[in-house]
């Protein structure tokens, strides 16, 4: 299924009605927005199940790499959607990563709940 839609000046776009009620994403629903392979197409996906969405912040950068390589153990690198790091004026680092977690399986509730005695995480 394909279709054409058009780019309002807010950069926004609707997906036909048509479309969200194919893979069932509704009102108020997250979707994940990636560049495709091409580096030149997007992809939208829908989120499976509602606040599988977390976010895990840290403040020091060399946080971050502990964090991402204690990720990656548990999680394939696909599920890990946004990694980045900003840098304040006192040179200060706020680091997210955002990443899609199947809240059903036990194992991952019992891994998140570790890290949350280590980092901040919010359900998003």
């Amino acid at each position: 299924m394909r279709e054409i839609v058009v780019v309002d000046f807010k950069g926004r776009i609707t997906i036909p009605k048509y479309l969200r009620e194919e893979v069932g994403i509704r009102e108020g629903d997250k979707v994940i927005i990636e560049i495709g392979r091409d580096g030149r197409s997007l992809i939208i996906r829908s989120v499976v199940e509602r606040g599988s969405l977390i976010m895990i912040s840290v403040e020091k950068r060399e946080d971050i790499d502990t964090l991402f390589e204690e990720f990656k153990r548990f999680l394939p690198e696909k599920n890990i959607i946004d990694l980045r790091c900003v840098r304040d004026i006192d040179n200060k680092y706020s680091c997210k990563i955002i990443a899609e977690i199947d809240l059903r399986d036990e194992k991952m509730k019992k891994i998140i709940e570790e890290l949350s005695q280590i980092y901040h995480i919010e359900k998003l």
